[in-house]
């Protein structure tokens, strides 16, 4: 007759053995719970990161360019005239009859081809009269050492506007600037102190 093989013993497990296998298996819940939570913080980190870079570059395109261009044309020549002018970041205090704030434009216009005239006016003041040149500013570019250039009144007469001469050189510093000071002379008020922002200047004319 054939022996018939004993049926295997059933082992004991033992207690330390299923104790550390628990033990693993909750560590184990553990490293994943850690791990989808680390996915989320990631992924809002990205978001954040997303955010913060296109905030800036909101910031950069509203201070993109405080230049506003426009052009005027001749209807009897039809020639165009073209204009760049931008806004004083401050305003000045004169007494009467000016007093309640003024404010100042800077502006570059020129015809195609020609050397272009650059002006100063404020809306609510009086230069300095000067004809000839007999009156002059001072201009600080950024960082860089203030210089002096004459100007001249306005041939109709107006107080309020007055043409800058060294035109090439201003319009060469122009665009590689982001600030501008002029310190002007104002009638019965002395020289006062304007503030541009000049960044993004170019003149394509």
């Amino acid at each position: 007759m054939e022996q018939i093989e004993n049926a295997p013993k059933k082992k004991k497990v033992k207690k330390g053995c299923l104790i550390g296998a628990i033990v693993g298996i909750v560590f184990l819940v553990i490293l994943i719970a850690v791990g989808i939570g680390g996915g989320d913080d990631s992924q809002e980190q990205g978001q954040k990161e997303k955010q913060t870079v296109a905030q800036t570059e909101k910031k950069k395109e509203a201070h993109k360019n405080p230049w506003v261009a426009f052009e005027e044309v001749d209807e009897m020549s039809n020639e165009v005239r073209y204009f760049k002018k931008t806004e004083s970041l401050n305003e000045l205090e004169f007494d009467f009859p000016y007093q309640g704030g003024s404010s100042f434009t800077l502006m570059v216009r020129g015809k195609e081809n020609q050397k272009p005239e650059i002006i100063l006016l404020t809306d609510n003041g009086q230069f300095m009269s000067s004809f000839g040149g007999s009156e002059h500013l001072r201009l600080k570019f950024d960082d860089g050492e203030a210089f002096t250039v004459t100007y001249n009144s306005s041939a109709n007469g107006n107080a309020n506007v007055i043409f800058l001469n060294s035109e090439s050189k201003i319009l060469k510093m122009l665009p590689t600037a982001k600030k501008l000071k002029i310190e002007a002379p104002f009638f019965e008020s002395g020289c006062q102190i304007i503030d541009f922002d000049v960044e993004g200047f170019t003149w394509e004319h």
